[in-house]
């Protein structure tokens, strides 16, 4: 193999003037953030291995602005390197993720824990590319324009004596793809820009027919994530057949938000006779309250309302009472639904929680208080909720300006509704750079306020 003389990675550049970057273990982040930074490490480590370099260890890592991983170039050197590549990426593991074992409820942990699993196996190597070629596989949302600054580093340039040439880490498809490409192509996609995200939707359509997980509990997992993700037609199609409780709550949970109440009510049924309990029986609940207001059917909105506040249990009790407000305020029962909201501590944690004041406010028509308690919701929750639900509260806020004619205030908002994205709020430090829309639909994609049932008004 011909001698690497330098490798040019982006977690190996300085970080540029002005940025800054921040300790690794004092940022807050998201589990899915986590995943970006072990797709980062994970690059980095195939390359370095491809190389023939050695990557001493995970020390002094730090994050920049954009969130690109930032390791300092003197732990990586020109040595052979003997150890495991899984059992080096496990320690990176146990940094981001507090062990191997990812221990937490989280559909992002969910679908990474097997895949940590199969890393224990010390038997034989397991090479950096198919580890980075397994996260993708795995969190499929790393394919997404958020994630666009930790994708660029699958790139580097390895300099030898002969030139440079641009490199890709993952699956050897991927590699192909770009080496029928030009030298200068290459850079250009190394580069990032146009030329990066032309390259990622050619790989997307090649990934497009890769067949799902065959384990149940994959199959499940990944779901949920595209539940996640606002892919509701994908999540249908990998849970139709399924007769396990998570997966009908995922169909029921699908079927709901693309609007098909019937579909949805079958699909209810089939819990009927099934003992429920903990987090599956508030879910149902929850879902159950959606079905029965999407038909107004209030005799049995009214039942479910009251069955709520039986299901949960210790901790989970709080998030029943605000099911139960809800489904008081679909009824019309204000006095009831205040009743049932007790006096908040603090600003409210739960996307839910904030919805039922912010209209139980509306309602009585304090609806500055309730812009408040909307701008200050997604202010702080904005980042971590799923696209559908991040969207709910876009719209109550266009719903809630609109009763007082900010004409312009909610047409913004319905707009962050539909796109799926955040946008600046009363309060937010200034942003540079430009806010990129990410898809929002059944299955990702850019839809209008009519496909995709965000619009102004009642959600």
């Amino acid at each position: 193999m011909t001698r690497i003389l330098r490798i040019r990675h982006q977690s190996l550049q300085p970080v540029p003037k002005g940025t800054g970057a921040t300790d690794l273990n004092e940022i807050v982040a998201t589990d899915r953030d986590r995943a970006a930074f072990l797709l980062q490490g994970a690059a980095l480590l195939a390359h370095v291995r491809a190389a023939g370099w050695r990557l001493e260890a995970w020390q002094e890592l730090r994050v920049d602005a954009e969130g690109v991983l930032r390791i300092p170039p003197a732990s990586v050197q020109p040595v052979r390197d003997d150890r495991l590549p899984q059992a080096l990426l496990r320690q990176f593991v146990v940094l981001l993720f507090g062990s191997e074992s990812a221990p937490g409820r989280s559909s992002v942990r969910a679908v990474l824990r097997p895949l940590f699993e199969t890393w224990r196996d010390e038997l034989l190597p397991v090479s950096g590319n198919r580890m980075v070629a397994d996260i993708l596989a795995r969190a499929p949302f790393l394919l997404g324009n958020k994630f666009e600054a930790a994708r660029a580093s699958l790139f580097a340039v390895l300099e030898d004596r002969d030139g440079e040439r641009v490199a890709v880490a993952g699956q050897s498809r991927w590699r192909r793809i770009l080496a029928g490409m030009d030298g200068g192509e290459g850079r250009r996609i190394a580069a990032g820009g146009d030329a990066a995200r032309s390259y990622w939707q050619r790989v997307r359509d090649a990934d497009s027919e890769s067949p799902p997980p065959n384990a149940p509990e994959g199959r499940s997992a990944l779901a949920r994530l595209l539940l996640e993700d606002g892919r509701f037609e994908a999540a249908l199609r990998l849970v139709k057949d399924s007769r396990r409780t998570d997966d009908i709550l995922v169909r029921l949970r699908a079927q709901l938000r693309l609007g098909r109440t019937v579909a949805a009510r079958r699909s209810l049924s089939t819990l009927e006779n099934r003992s429920l309990s903990g987090r599956r029986a508030l879910e149902q609940c929850e879902l159950a309250i959606g079905i029965q207001a999407a038909a107004g059917r209030s005799d049995q909105l009214r039942s479910w309302s009251e069955r709520v506040l039986d299901a949960p249990t210790g901790p989970r009790e709080a998030h029943g009472r605000v099911l139960c407000a809800l489904a008081k305020w679909e009824l019309g029962e204000l006095d009831a639904m205040a009743s049932l909201l007790e006096p908040a501590v603090g600003e409210p944690e739960q996307w839910m929680d904030v919805m039922a004041r912010a209209r139980l406010a509306s309602a009585n028509g304090r609806f500055s208080e309730a812009e408040g308690l909307l701008a200050a919701g997604l202010r702080r929750l904005r980042e971590r909720l799923p696209v559908y639900e991040r969207a709910l509260l876009w719209n109550e806020l266009a719903t809630v300006r609109l009763a007082v004619n900010d004409f312009a205030g909610a047409e913004r908002a319905s707009r962050w509704a539909c796109s799926g994205v955040a946008m600046d709020l009363p309060g937010d430090p200034p942003r540079t750079g430009s806010c990129r829309r990410s898809g929002f639909g059944p299955d990702g994609l850019r839809e209008s306020p009519r496909r995709s049932r965000i619009c102004v008004g009642r959600a």
